[in-house]
């Protein structure tokens, strides 16, 4: 009887570790579900800075938060037929991240309805991306654009520094900063194009 019952917690214990070894093991500290798209970045390659306090009601100016993490780019691909929209899906994705994440400290705290607004699936007329106005070739000059310039580099085609901005159609002066690097990919065949997206800031009265 004693040999019968040692075997039978034997083959129970076995069989607890193997369902144990099933198990996921459990989340990170700080982890976030947008880990998931390719972008845990270390807490220490983050830099957020923040000028003003928005608990402060005496303030006479708008708080702004300016992160950045020149070694640790969010990146996506976009395709030269579908180029503007695609850099809209991605920077949105990434702002989704960069806003949920807790590594990064100050928060960049965009408003849930900017976020929404800026949504690929969504229309909100009383905020959203700037269109690409700059470089032009008209005499007349729109403040109220987002825009790109051109490097350069031997022996290569120029690369796109792409400067995405969302702000309310009233040119409140608050709103969303996203500094897009644009790229072909070495030995590339394809139309696709690397985006990498290494800062943003935000300016609100929040």
């Amino acid at each position: 009887m004693a040999k019968a019952r040692s075997a039978r917690k034997t083959r129970r214990n076995a069989s607890a570790r193997r369902a144990a070894g099933t198990r996921k093991p459990p989340a990170r500290a700080g982890a976030s579900g947008r880990d998931l798209l390719g972008w845990p970045p270390s807490k220490f390659a983050l830099w957020s800075q923040r000028w003003g306090d928005p608990s402060n009601s005496y303030q006479t100016f708008p708080t702004t938060v300016l992160l950045r993490h020149p070694t640790a780019p969010f990146t996506g691909t976009a395709s030269v037929t579908n180029l503007e929209d695609d850099l809209k899906r991605i920077a949105h994705d990434y702002l989704v991240a960069a806003s949920s994440s807790q590594l990064v400290e100050p928060s960049l705290g965009l408003p849930a309805e900017w976020l929404d607004a800026l949504d690929p699936g969504r229309s909100d007329p009383s905020f959203g991306w700037l269109p690409f106005g700059w470089p032009t070739t008209s005499q007349t000059l729109n403040s109220l654009v987002s825009f790109s310039a051109s490097r350069t580099s031997t022996g290569r085609s120029p690369d796109l520094m792409m400067i995405m901005q969302a702000s309310q159609p009233t040119g409140s002066g608050y709103g969303i900063r996203v500094v897009a690097h644009v790229r072909k990919p070495k030995c590339s065949l394809d139309h696709n194009l690397n985006q990498s997206l290494r800062s943003a800031s935000r300016e609100c009265p929040l």
